[in-house]
């Protein structure tokens, strides 16, 4: 029982050979009927491949290892670019506001806006 089991893929190799040989044995033309248009989509592939691999072979691996860099070096600086921006464009609200120095700035004790004065506020932006 362990020398079946041991050697069950040659077993299923060689009884898919056998049942493939029947299958065009008993019917030649129509196997080739089928077979013509996947012979023909490998020519396509194989001459697909040899182009890609006329592009690979054409590139350069040291500038694409630099761009690889630059990209990670400015996807890590991204978020900090970005607080940038916003910290620029909160400096800009607080300046069109009339606000001094951003929330410290504002206190409890000082002077109320309504709420019809913030809206018309946030309306000049």
């Amino acid at each position: 029982m362990g020398y079946l089991f041991r050697n069950l893929h040659i077993l299923v190799f060689a009884s898919l050979s056998l049942a493939l040989t029947f299958y065009v044995a008993s019917d030649p033309v129509r196997t080739k009927s089928l077979i013509t248009p996947v012979v023909e989509d490998a020519i396509e592939l194989h001459e697909m491949a040899v182009a890609s691999y006329r592009v690979v072979s054409k590139i350069d691996l040291v500038t694409s290892a630099r761009e690889a860099t630059r990209l990670y070096v400015s996807a890590l600086q991204m978020p900090s670019m970005l607080f940038d921006r916003l910290a620029e464009n909160l400096e800009q609200v607080n300046r069109s506001m009339g606000i001094a120095n951003g929330p410290a700035a504002v206190s409890s004790n000082g002077p109320k806006s309504s709420p019809r004065d913030v809206l018309m506020s946030l309306k000049r932006l």
